[in-house]
Order: C-alpha cells, then sequence, then structure tokens
C-alpha cells in the first residue's frame, strides 16, 4: 500500500500543480480581456505563455522519464571477501576525512537495502544514517573492511542486525560494497 501511495502521489501533485497554473493562466486572460488594469502588462502576456508552456513540456517530461535503475539484486547476495590489499587508496590525508564520511553514509544505506531485500516482503524500518546513536558503522584504516550494527523493526519488532562489507578503497558509491556477512537476532 505504501509503494502505491508513493507510486501515485507525485503525478497527482504535478497534475495538481499544472492545473493551478492553467487556472493562473485563464484567470490573467479574463482580465485581460475585460480590460481590467492591463495597459502596461499587455506585453508580458507571450512570455507568460512561453513559461506555462515550458512547465508543462518540464513537468510531462519528468512524468514520461524513466526511474533511476536500483541496485541489481546481486549486489545484496553475501560474496566471499575478496583481496583488495594491494589497492591504492588514492586520498590525501585532507581528502580521507571526507572519503571516510562518504564511506559511512553510503555503507548505512546499502546496509539498509541488502537488509530490506533479504527480508522482503517484510515491513522493514531504519532510523536515519546520519544518527550515530542508532547506527555503529566501523571503518577499517586501510577503507577496505567495514561494519555495520544497529537495530530495525522488522513487522513492528525490533530487532538488532550487524552487516559485514568489503569494500573498493577508491571508491566512495555503492557499486564499491560487498556484503560479506549479515546477522540479524531479536533485540533484548
Amino acid at each position: 500500500m505504501i509503494a502505491a501511495r508513493r507510486m501515485f502521489a507525485g503525478p497527482f501533485y504535478l497534475l495538481a500543480f499544472i492545473f493551478h497554473l492553467l487556472t493562473a493562466f485563464f484567470t490573467f486572460a479574463a482580465q485581460y480581456i475585460s480590460g481590467d488594469d492591463f495597459k502596461e502588462r499587455g506585453k508580458s502576456i507571450p512570455l507568460i505563455l512561453v513559461a506555462i508552456f515550458a512547465v508543462c513540456a518540464v513537468a510531462v517530461s519528468a512524468m514520461l522519464a524513466k526511474p533511476k535503475q536500483i541496485l541489481s539484486a546481486d549486489r545484496f547476495v553475501i560474496h566471499s571477501p575478496s583481496d583488495f590489499r594491494g589497492v591504492k587508496v588514492g586520498y590525501n590525508a585532507e581528502e580521507m576525512k571526507r572519503a571516510r564520511d562518504l564511506i559511512r553514509v553510503t555503507a548505512c544505506t546499502f546496509t539498509e537495502e541488502a537488509i530490506r531485500y533479504s527480508l522482503r516482503p517484510a515491513r522493514v524500518s531504519f532510523r536515519s544514517c546520519s544518527s550515530e546513536a542508532d547506527f555503529l558503522i566501523t571503518i577499517s584504516e586501510d577503507l577496505i573492511d567495514v561494519s555495520v550494527a544497529g537495530l530495525t523493526k522488522i513487522n513492528g519488532a525490533t530487532d538488532r542486525f550487524n552487516v559485514t562489507l568489503q569494500h573498493y578503497p577508491s571508491s566512495v558509491d555503492v557499486e564499491g560494497f560487498q556484503m560479506t556477512a549479515v546477522e540479524l537476532r531479536s533485540a533484548p
């Protein structure tokens, strides 16, 4: 039910916006036809028409755009550990802090999606990845071994999880991760 709401809410909001623009346009046209206070603004009609059609064109193209491809299912399968020891990190000391923060957030969101995928069709929810109180994320010095632990609600029951990942050191996006272990247990 929630997925259906998310899928249909956007187009309805877009249609409401388009109808609002059309209402504004017809109000503008009616005022122009009746001659109400339009002596100075008469030159702006073509500009307003172009703006309305541009917004409608953007709205229609947004509705027809293909959705972003979701990660393939094989990304969420448990893999045997790879040997990334010879890969250079590629970050200097200044960039390392920013890279660690990006890797931390990306590992958290990757873990959430992996747990959701493995437990589907169950309803799984998490707190925000930015909450350090709810997630314990450890990253090795060489940026290879990543561990994400925390709490999740699965069909209303609170459970603990611990996911072990491997990270390709020079990557900061989701494609640089592979899962090596998943552990779920009931929270006390």
